[in-house]
């Protein structure tokens, strides 16, 4: 299923997993704290109205001081040693009199998300804000959405260089000659009513457009409150698969169709950074389960060049998750807020080839104008996530295989067939085609024979591995389709060149 997906990062890179209230490594990593601190008048609004989602707090409880609760949820920010912090829920005048002095003198500089006027003329003041360690991480660039924020950091790293000794060995030292590298963190609180699935959607269809659009960075981070489960919503499928599915679902409901016309975003190989346990919830509020939600807070990373390195765990121990989840219910002293912060942390691939601006060099991009490199990069890449959707899939292992089998060209299995991968002269090889090029009868037979053994398989599928498979191989249509146009680039470039030269003689 769509969590399947979700969790693959983890099951593939053997990630290992910080207890919440250990330090987040930030040697040559990047981490990142993500949590929605429950603004201080939301909750004493709640407690007047007497809503049940609060009844549990008594009157005289600590967790209605917002000095109390503030000081608890910095501390906890502060020792998490994190190099990026997210906030939703973050009001304006405790952004500029608490959180933004107390986490500057720590080390974080920050921004508050500016926000619009109601159609009453009032101003909203409740909004998302990130903090990044000054000694680690500048501002480039930002922007203010509907419910998101987008901050373009950039990181000053100082890489190994190769120098060549000899034709088979090479030496490895420090060039002290720091390279810069941007990522973007698009913070969010998405829309909360349950029923408004396509205006999340939306929310973040907009955002990533931005960034895409008007950003350079060479990698992407989307965490926040998304008001929506990880597992099984229309967010988290828009994500994974760059649209809507029309199969998904989202609080046990099929999604609205509008929901899955919302136009694609244009990154490619994003995943879920959040352990992997169906069990863990991220917002709690009266003990006894009736108003506790998993997957609401969630870290999505671009894949494609980032590394997942580690993730933090929601709690403390299980028994400290018990008692929240039965006891005392949420904000208590152990968790200052209705919602448990999440953390997780990244490392840049090592492979340069992998780092490069997604936005100048995203082949979907329709402001691209960079070089025929970037085609190269692309077919690499959606070959890589057609590979991870096959892998992915909700099936067996021997269907996965047989699935494979049909994708399998006829010029490699003939070579499999005759046992002769080197030979180039070998009999079988003598009819692989006609006259002209075209394709012989034995080929044309051999690929109408794995097209039916295909769509045989696929009646066997269910639905959403049926549509998995779909996107896997439309994106390998793709990937051929850019190589053949790059190769028909480079021989028209071939015979200008040589043109040019005659020209010159």
């Amino acid at each position: 299923n769509l969590y399947q997906l979700l969790s693959m990062a983890s099951v593939q890179n053997q990630v290992s997993i910080i207890k919440r209230g250990e330090q987040l490594v930030t040697n040559d990593e990047l981490s990142v704290l993500s949590w929605n601190v429950l603004a201080n008048r939301y909750l004493q609004n709640y407690q007047v109205s007497s809503n049940p989602m609060y009844v549990h707090i008594p009157s005289t409880s600590e967790m209605l001081s917002w000095p109390t609760r503030s000081s608890l949820l910095i501390s906890e920010m502060i020792e998490s040693n994190a190099d990026i912090l997210c906030l939703q829920e973050c009001e304006d005048s405790a952004f500029l009199q608490l959180f933004q002095p107390q986490l500057n003198n720590a080390g974080y500089d920050g921004l508050f998300q500016e926000q619009a006027t109601s159609n009453k003329g009032e101003k909203f003041d409740i909004g998302v804000a990130t903090f990044w360690k000054k000694n680690k991480l500048s501002l480039s660039s930002h922007c203010f959405r509907s419910r998101t924020m987008v901050t373009v950091l950039t990181q000053r790293i100082i890489l190994p260089s190769t120098t060549q000794t000899s034709k088979q060995e090479a030496s490895v030292s420090m060039t002290n000659e720091p390279i810069q590298r941007s990522i973007a963190i698009l913070n969010c609180h998405l829309q909360g009513h349950p029923s408004l699935v396509t205006t999340r959607v939306k929310q973040l269809q907009n955002s990533l457009k931005e960034i895409m659009t008007n950003h350079s960075h060479h990698a992407l981070l989307v965490v926040g409150d998304f008001n929506c489960p990880l597992q099984d919503s229309a967010c988290s499928g828009y994500l994974a698969f760059g649209s809507v599915p029309n199969y998904q679902t989202e609080w046990g409901r099929p999604v609205p169709p509008d929901a899955c016309e919302v136009p694609k975003h244009m990154y490619t190989q994003l995943q879920s950074a959040v352990p992997n346990d169906p069990d863990d919830f991220t917002f709690c509020t009266t003990p006894g389960g009736g108003h506790a939600a998993r997957g609401l807070d969630q870290i999505w990373y671009s894949a494609s060049c980032l590394d997942l390195v580690a993730m933090r765990s929601h709690f403390r121990s299980e028994e400290e998750k018990s008692n929240i989840l039965n006891v005392t219910g949420m904000p208590c002293r152990v968790n200052p807020s209705d919602h448990v912060p999440i953390a997780s942390v990244f490392k840049w691939k090592t492979d340069e080839s992998l780092i490069y601006d997604l936005r100048t060099n995203n082949p979907t991009n329709p402001n691209n104008n960079s070089s025929d490199n970037s085609n190269e990069n692309s077919s690499e890449t959606m070959r890589n996530d057609a590979m991870s959707l096959i892998l992915s899939c909700p099936i067996t292992d021997e269907q996965r295989m047989a699935f494979e089998a049909t994708l399998i060209p006829y010029a490699s299995h003939q070579l499999t067939q005759s046992g002769d991968t080197n030979n180039s002269n070998n009999e079988n090889n003598t009819s692989t085609s006609s006259k002209k090029g075209k394709p012989s009868k034995e080929e044309i037979d051999y690929y109408k024979n794995q097209r039916q053994q295909k769509e045989l398989l696929l009646e066997e599928f269910s639905e959403e591995a049926r549509q998995m498979l779909d996107a896997a191989l439309k994106l390998r249509r793709k990937a051929e389709k850019f190589d053949l146009q790059k190769a028909k680039s480079d021989r028209k470039a071939q015979h200008e060149a040589k043109t040019k030269a005659a020209d010159a003689i």
